[in-house]
């Protein structure tokens, strides 16, 4: 696995596509088909901002998932992905009746020391667990918002407010793609306004190769 090469390889590719989009736009001689290309191209930019961050945060995911390494070795964040199941079974205060003698498993009072005990005198065993993060964990929801992607980087311990000078850039993009899937046919963009989001697109995809590619050069996720 080569995350460099896969990550430059997705940003090349999309950014190809939409450059290719722009020379079409470029050559067509009606500003009304000018203004209609520029529709389609919004959604294509979404598109892609998503995917490409899907697919950058994912080569993360799947770099640390792959280094084989212990829970005990890697960050919180990630490390506590990993123990989730144990978490859900220990938030049930029901759930320590199982780790009471059977003499005392009615007495409801010691049901929540049942569970942190077990929880300290395993806590050991946990920390030699392999440290593979599930799939499922990078989740863009249904629109990447400004907040998803930073819910996405404090999964992954990384700096969830990489981006916090972007988010007004990514809400105008989300409200335009979003206007124009749902129909809205009178939605005009002009070119100053498409070639402002397209110059922010290509530094939000900059920058979060720049930090992901930082963070696996620099071990970041270990602890």
């Amino acid at each position: 696995m080569d995350p460099a090469a896969d990550i430059e390889q997705d940003q090349r590719i999309r950014l190809d596509e939409i450059r290719f989009l722009h020379i079409i736009c470029a050559n067509l001689s009606s500003e009304d088909d000018k203004s209609r290309m520029r529709r389609a191209m919004v959604v294509m930019l979404y598109s892609h901002f998503e995917g490409f961050a899907k697919f950058t945060l994912e080569v993360y995911r799947r770099f640390v998932d792959q280094s084989k390494l212990k829970c005990c070795e890697v960050q919180p964040a990630l490390a506590t992905a990993v123990l989730r199941d144990l978490f859900k079974a220990f938030q049930n205060p029901d759930g320590g009746r199982s780790f009471l003698p059977k003499e005392l498993m009615d007495a409801r009072e010691l049901r929540p020391l049942a569970i942190q005990r077990t929880f300290v005198e395993n806590a050991w065993a946990f920390g030699q667990r392999l440290a593979a993060i599930p799939d499922g964990y990078v989740d863009t929801e249904s629109n990447l918002k400004p907040v998803v992607l930073r819910k996405n980087l404090f999964r992954l311990g990384l700096p969830h407010d990489l981006f916090d000078g972007f988010e007004g850039s990514i809400n105008k993009l989300l409200h335009y793609r979003n206007s124009i899937a749902h129909g809205k046919r009178d939605l005009a963009i002009d070119e100053t306004d498409y070639d402002k989001l397209f110059i922010a697109v290509s530094e939000i995809m900059d920058e979060l190769r720049r930090s992901i590619l930082k963070a696996i050069s620099t071990s970041a996720f270990l602890l």
